[in-house]
């Protein structure tokens, strides 16, 4: 077993990331797990990065299981919302939260994802929407709920939001980006964003 302590450039080494050329050696999903659990926020980047390119975690066997990858991604954009990091690995929490909007998406489209994970998903959300200050909460629905809510089926699945005292400010204020015209290619087929280290070449 690999030291707690282990270094992030050495956790970058061992998955390739600073190569241009992915990794081909197999990983083994225990070892990813253990990287997972990592609580430094510029790891979690790295590992966010690895496994959301499918050009580089094709080598992790077996593949990671659906709960394992799901409660790994909400508890990154999480950390990322709540501590808007500024760093080369680790997403702000803007960047976070367009991502998230391709990743709700895709899970939306999925047949083979339970519905009780979108439901997850929407009561995650509106969990930190009521714990963020004005910053925060202003960050969920210009980066995210906004570019939700231009699809009328996920639209319809967040109206409840509209009759919760709260929410109801985040949902109305979305819906002005939508009211104006606003539009975005976040949530749409090929909306595929770099990892954070890769965005400025």
């Amino acid at each position: 077993m690999k030291n707690e302590k282990e270094s992030l450039n050495e956790i970058v080494r061992e998955l390739k990331m600073n190569e241009s050329s992915p990794r081909t050696e197999h990983i083994s999903s225990a070892r990813l797990k253990q990287l997972m659990a990592n609580d430094d926020i510029e790891v979690l980047g790295v590992i966010y990065a690895f496994i959301s390119d499918p050009q580089r975690s094709g080598v992790i066997k077996p593949p990671l299981s659906f709960h394992d990858s799901f409660q790994f991604m909400t508890r990154y954009y999480e950390r990322c919302f709540r501590e808007d990091p500024n760093s080369k690995w680790a997403d702000s929490r803007f960047s976070a939260g367009h991502d998230l909007v391709n990743w709700f998406t895709k899970l939306w489209n999925d047949k083979h994802v339970p519905r009780s994970a979108l439901a997850d998903l929407r009561t995650w959300l509106a969990v930190l929407y009521r714990e963020g200050d004005a910053a925060l909460r202003n960050c969920i629905v210009t980066a995210t709920l906004e570019h939700l809510l231009e699809q009328k089926k996920i639209r319809k699945y967040f109206a409840d939001w509209e009759s919760d005292p709260i929410l109801t400010t985040a949902y109305s204020e979305a819906m002005e980006w939508r009211q104006r015209g606003g539009t975005s290619p976040l949530g749409q087929p090929g909306s595929v964003r770099k990892a954070k280290a890769d965005r400025s070449s």
